[in-house]
């Protein structure tokens, strides 16, 4: 079965997972190279990347740091092109007793991200 649009619910339960997967490898070339294009941007806080050698050099230094580092995705919505999740990064190994900046146990961030099929979005610009 394809991973590629046109989604149904299936196949965008299906990549998200993937994508998940890719992304608790933590291996920085890997996550970059499969799971996003050359002229991706990126934005995390206050830091904007260009491209998928900055986007490597970003999570080098990330998981060097987060060693039980782990990130958890959920399909949020989908559409035949396109297909949002919600996910949450869990920077420790230990959930129940994880305990972020703020003191709350449990997760950390809830982040939304919108993937759309390349070549439609090529024909659209």
């Amino acid at each position: 079965m394809s991973l590629s649009p046109p989604f149904n619910a299936e196949t965008a339960h299906q990549k998200v997972k993937a994508a998940q997967a890719l992304w608790n490898t933590k291996d920085p070339i890997n996550v970059a190279l499969k799971g996003y294009t050359p002229d991706s941007i990126w934005r995390n806080r206050d830091k904007f990347l260009n491209g998928t050698s900055e986007i490597v050099e970003f999570l080098t230094d990330k998981w060097r740091r987060e060693l039980d580092y782990r990130l958890r995705k959920e399909l949020f919505a989908f559409a035949e092109d396109r297909i949002a999740v919600q996910f949450w990064s869990i920077p420790c190994s230990a959930v129940d007793i994880c305990e972020p900046n703020g003191g709350e146990k449990g997760l950390t961030h809830v982040y939304v991200r919108i993937w759309q099929d390349e070549e439609k979005a090529d024909e659209r610009e």
